[in-house]
């Protein structure tokens, strides 16, 4: 009996105090999200290599005296393939699984092989492209770009179409 009037004395004096007593909880656990293991998209990247056209290329550099500068701006020898021409990643079928778009033409000396004045690149990346097909093809317009058929990886890496050349350096 001695001990309850004991504890209730004390607690009595914390009460008068101010003090309370305060109980701790262990803190809730915070769940981090992992990462999916296994992702349903990806980036499709890759790189489409012309002939240069000189002479509207020149023009579009507004050079006047007719030089091109290598790493300038280009426009290739097809007219519907330039900066912002739309293109798509499409399955065996031809069924469309994503698009993107050419970025701007680079101006560039051709590779050993190729008997042309110049080449122009326009590189490009196609977003959400869906996993899960065995391969995938690159079209722009109703003109399939370089090979038939890539895999996945193969895209992921990224991928250099030359368009103009029936046979190109390997």
């Amino acid at each position: 009996m001695r001990a309850r009037f004991l504890a209730a004395v004390a607690a009595a004096g914390l009460v008068l105090s101010g003090c309370t007593a305060v109980t701790e909880t262990a803190p809730t656990p915070t769940v981090e999200p992992t990462p999916d293991p296994s992702p349903t998209e990806f980036k499709a990247r890759g790189t489409l290599i012309m002939p240069l056209a000189w002479r509207k290329s020149v023009a579009l550099q507004g050079r006047a005296d007719g030089a091109l500068e290598a790493g300038g701006p280009c426009l290739g020898a097809f007219l519907d393939i330039k900066e912002g021409a739309s293109l798509r990643v499409t399955d065996m079928m031809d069924t469309q699984l994503a698009t993107g778009t050419l970025s701007v033409g680079e101006a560039k000396k051709p590779p050993a092989g190729l008997r042309v004045d110049g080449i122009c690149e326009f590189e490009w990346s196609v977003d959400h492209v869906p996993i899960g097909y065995d391969w995938y093809g690159v079209r722009m317009g109703e003109r399939w770009l370089g090979e038939p058929a890539y895999t996945r990886q193969a895209l992921y890496r990224g991928v250099r179409m030359y368009v103009g050349w029936e046979n190109v350096p390997g």
